[in-house]
């Protein structure tokens, strides 16, 4: 095949590395054998979310003075700043304003008031419409005795219904006499079936006696049961032994047995509780005793050993008070340096390394907020810094930040505005694209698998979808392939930390 296209979303999981939207690795289903010498390869897509925040990390700047007080450390906090108002404000430490809770209660009431007033005048309006219905409502109510002369026929007219019911009730009681005279009939009838019930016990006993005497006439021989009581071996002629007779009480059928009722009173007389016995307060205490303990002691380190732990830890402070009032007195001597910039862009390169070194071995204060010392605004998107304290001698950018801020010069020596305009994409204004198929070109100064630079576009919270117009196509380092690795970078060789969503490098390969 002469070219072909190889899609590698960040999505795809990798058991052996931890893939991210910016890095990942893509493990393809099958190994690519390509001779390096004959095939060449370039991004020609890219989808990526518009996730990241133009300050990604916090961003320090420094204000140092011309006495000997040690400098002072602001931190400019992470954020999505869409404008420069929101810039100054946060540099100035500004709140933004706020309703009044005081102004927004007045308000309410007198919107409450007003809604009251308009229900009063509308219900009095309604009131006042009453008095030409309640006219009918006596009307209505006049007419309602009418209905009740009806009703006191109805109520005259019970009696005569009562002596009705009188004569059904007395019909009634000779009834009832007549009932009873039948139950004492039956109780004599009763009386007699029990007699004779009674005498049934002497019919089953003669019986008994009869079934008795036959054996004794007709001298029948029953033969008995036989059963085998021991196991003979193999061979040997069995012997029976007979079984003892049975009575005549065994061979007649029993009675059954009376249904056993189940009461409650018999299940609680049934049912024995055994008392569930608790352990004293000795014996717990001596079985909590038995156990091991929960956490373990530290042991106890010989007084030797503690005191060389107390003098590790003098000598470190000391060294690093010695290495503080060291680089205290090379910072004296390195500012006049960095006050005065060399021409030379060289030297003065050399000489910013230098004193951000001599810096971080200080001791530095730390501020919430630089207001009381400097003053920020907002000139048509450039930001203007002014220094409030005659004290200062000059304040120290980091390089992200007089980036994002617009100024080139990371050091700034007195009141003045920045030359460049506030960059809102940050340090994420170009993505640069690194990949490990290719063989490494030559960028700036070094030698790095770069494969394409993208320009940042769109607005946050976009999808970005970016076509190259013109692949650069830049040789294999290898022509075996079964994976490939994807970095997406800053200027500043920095992951973009995109918050959400997944990117997408779309990659040609072409035959020379």
């Amino acid at each position: 095949m002469t070219d072909f296209y190889v899609t590698l979303p960040s999505s795809v999981p990798n058991p052996q590395f931890k893939n991210t939207s910016s890095r990942y690795i893509t493990r393809l289903p099958e190994v690519l054998n390509l001779e390096r010498d004959k095939y060449v390869v370039a991004a020609t897509d890219i989808i990526y979310p518009y996730s990241y925040i133009n300050v990604g990390k916090p961003l320090d700047y420094w204000i140092h003075f011309k006495s000997d007080r040690l400098p002072i450390r602001v931190t400019f906090p992470p954020s999505q700043y869409s404008d420069a108002t929101q810039i100054v404000n946060t540099l100035n430490d500004r709140q933004t304003t706020r309703l009044k809770r005081s102004s927004a209660i007045s308000f309410v009431e007198k919107e409450l008031s007003r809604v009251k007033r308009s229900k009063k005048e509308d219900v009095v309006k309604e009131f006042e419409s009453l008095p030409k219905k309640n006219g009918n409502i006596i009307e209505e109510f006049e007419s309602l005795p009418k209905k009740n002369d009806n009703i006191i026929e109805e109520f005259e007219s019970l009696p005569k219904k009562n002596d009705n019911i009188i004569e059904e009730f007395e019909s009634l009681q000779k009834k009832n006499g007549n009932i009873i005279e039948e139950f004492e009939s039956l109780q004599k009838k009763n009386g007699n079936i029990i007699a004779e019930f009674e005498s049934l016990p002497k019919k089953n006993t003669d019986v008994i006696e009869e079934f008795e005497s036959i054996p004794k006439k007709d001298n029948v021989k029953v033969p008995p049961d036989v059963t085998v009581t021991q196991q003979q071996p193999p061979g040997a002629p069995l012997i029976f032994r007979p079984t003892p007779p049975q009575t005549l009480s065994q061979l007649l059928p029993q009675k059954p047995s009376p249904p056993v009722i189940i009461t409650r009173k018999n299940i609680q007389k049934e049912e024995k509780f055994t008392p569930i016995k608790t352990p004293s307060n000795q014996s717990m205490v001596m079985s909590l005793e038995q156990e091991p303990p929960i956490v373990k002691e530290a042991p106890i380190l010989p007084s030797n050993v503690i005191v060389n732990n107390i003098v590790a830890e003098y000598q470190m402070l000391e060294e690093a008070a010695k290495e503080h009032i060291d680089a205290l007195s090379e910072y004296a001597k390195i500012n006049i340096d960095v006050l005065n910039k060399s021409t030379d862009e060289t030297i003065y390169a050399d000489t910013l390394e230098k004193f951000r070194k001599i810096r971080s071995k200080l001791r530095v204060e730390t501020a919430s907020s630089s207001k009381e010392f400097l003053q920020f605004n907002d000139i048509g998107d450039q930001l203007e810094i002014q220094f409030l304290d005659d004290d200062i001698s000059f304040v120290e950018f980091d390089e992200p930040c007089a980036y994002f801020l617009g100024f080139v010069d990371p050091i700034i020596r007195k009141t003045q505005k920045a030359p460049k305009k506030i960059d809102y994409f940050g340090n994420v204004s170009t993505i640069y694209l690194y990949c490990d198929v290719i063989d490494p070109i030559i960028v700036g100064n070094t030698k790095s698998a770069l494969l394409s630079v993208i320009p940042c576009r769109g607005a946050y919270g976009e999808m970005i979808h970016y076509t190259v117009t013109h692949p650069r196509y830049l040789p294999l380092i290898k022509s075996t392939i079964d994976s490939i690795r994807v970095d997406l970078l800053t200027e500043f060789s920095e992951p973009i930390d995109f918050n959400w969503g997944s990117t997408i490098i779309v990659l040609h390969f072409k035959r020379i």
